[in-house]
Parts: C-alpha cells; sequence; structure tokens
C-alpha cells in the first residue's frame, strides 16, 4: 500500500498567475513564483531569454518588405515559361 506524504503550503511552489512582459532591450521575461501561502520567492524566479523584442520584430519586418518590393519585378510568367516584364509583375 501506498502512503501519502502531504507537501506544507510553504514549501509547494508555482508561476504567479499574471501577465508578464518581455523586456524590449534585452529580450527576457522573468517569471515569478509564490509558494502556496501566496508569499514571493524571489530567489525561484527564473527568466526565459532569446525572445525577439519589437524592434528585432519591426527590423526584420521592413527587411522582408524591403527584399520582396526589389524581387517585384523578377516574376516569371509559369504559362509560357518566360520572365515576364516588370509591368506584368505589378
Amino acid at each position: 500500500m501506498q502512503q501519502l506524504i502531504k507537501v506544507s503550503k510553504a514549501d509547494e511552489l508555482h508561476v504567479v498567475a499574471t501577465d508578464y512582459e518581455v523586456d524590449q532591450t534585452a529580450g527576457i521575461v522573468t517569471l515569478r513564483q509564490e509558494n502556496g501561502l501566496n508569499e514571493p520567492k524571489v530567489d525561484k524566479n527564473f527568466t526565459i531569454s532569446g525572445i525577439a523584442t519589437k524592434k528585432d520584430v519591426t527590423d526584420l519586418t521592413t527587411k522582408i518588405n524591403a527584399k520582396s518590393r526589389s524581387n517585384s519585378c523578377r516574376c516569371i510568367d509559369y504559362r509560357s515559361r518566360q520572365k515576364a516584364d516588370a509591368k506584368r509583375c505589378n
């Protein structure tokens, strides 16, 4: 027969249920933990790093849009397998 072990609420840890935001400079987010008595446990917090910031996403979008505009005249007319002229690509 298995024996149940009771865990103290002071020893139980969980991530605080709240909204978290990415640090827009470092690209990290810190998740806070607290015990079963809702007492913060700062020494148990942990971070997730390597998250894209808004600036990273904006820069990438700008590069993609510039690349797609520069390739807009390099369309291929797949019916005739010929390069289409710039007027037909737009």
